[in-house]
């Protein structure tokens, strides 16, 4: 998203007027509004470490299932839901 505000100074405009002329800009064109949602939810990147043991555990819990599937502890429906017992 690149937008430009561009505020000519002139002679005649004080700077109060110039600076409350540069705000109003800035919040018509949604410049702030979208810089304060991008700062308010944001997230980091997970470490390595953390998207490993995700995985891990990902397929420790469909190995299980598996196990429960062939021990007859849990059933799938015909559109291969999970039905527990």
């Amino acid at each position: 998203m690149t937008l430009n505000v561009e505020i000519k100074p002139d002679s005649a405009k004080s700077t109060p007027r110039i600076l409350s002329e540069f705000s109003r800009a800035m919040f018509s064109t949604g410049i702030v509004r979208h810089i304060k949602m991008k700062k308010r939810y944001f997230s980091r990147n997970m470490s390595p470490l953390h998207n490993k043991q995700d995985k891990l555990r990902k397929i420790a819990r469909k190995a299980e299932l598996e196990q429960d599937i062939k021990d007859g502890k849990v059933l799938l429906n015909a559109r291969g839901r999970i039905i527990k017992r």
